[in-house]
């Protein structure tokens, strides 16, 4: 997430887990370096908790460097695009076309408001149909 300290445009990497908040640190820049600094943090903490500790999954931005940090601290974990960043992705795509931007925003967020899983695969067969 992208915003201010001190009048400086800062960076925050944020670790979030079951509606929780397990770490955030401030990053100069969305640069693999300073990420791994920043996210780099919650590793360290959560090692001292946990030496085994190891994410089956993260939820990622899609930067190549987020990317590249979360398999850097924990090799084994599976990144899933955040379902946000991929809507403005094919928002993206769509720029010239609105009325197909519009079509498609409305089937995704109806997708993402599904119940529960199969409500979802189910939304996402047809908006794929």
């Amino acid at each position: 997430m992208r915003t201010w300290w001190l009048g400086n445009q800062v960076y925050v990497a944020t670790t979030v887990a079951a509606g929780c908040i397990l770490g955030a640190e401030l990053s100069p820049t969305a640069g693999t370096e300073d990420l791994q600094a920043a996210y780099g943090v919650f590793a360290q903490e959560v090692s001292q908790l946990n030496q085994d500790y190891q994410p089956q999954t993260v939820n990622t931005d899609g930067w190549d460097a987020t990317k590249a940090v979360w398999n850097n601290l924990f090799p084994d974990v599976s990144l899933i695009l955040c379902f946000l960043h991929s809507v403005l992705a094919i928002g993206q795509r769509c720029r010239s076309q609105r009325a197909l931007w519009q079509a498609l925003s409305d089937k995704l967020w109806d997708m993402y408001h599904a119940a529960d899983a199969p409500g979802f695969i189910e939304r996402l067969r047809h908006l794929q149909a």
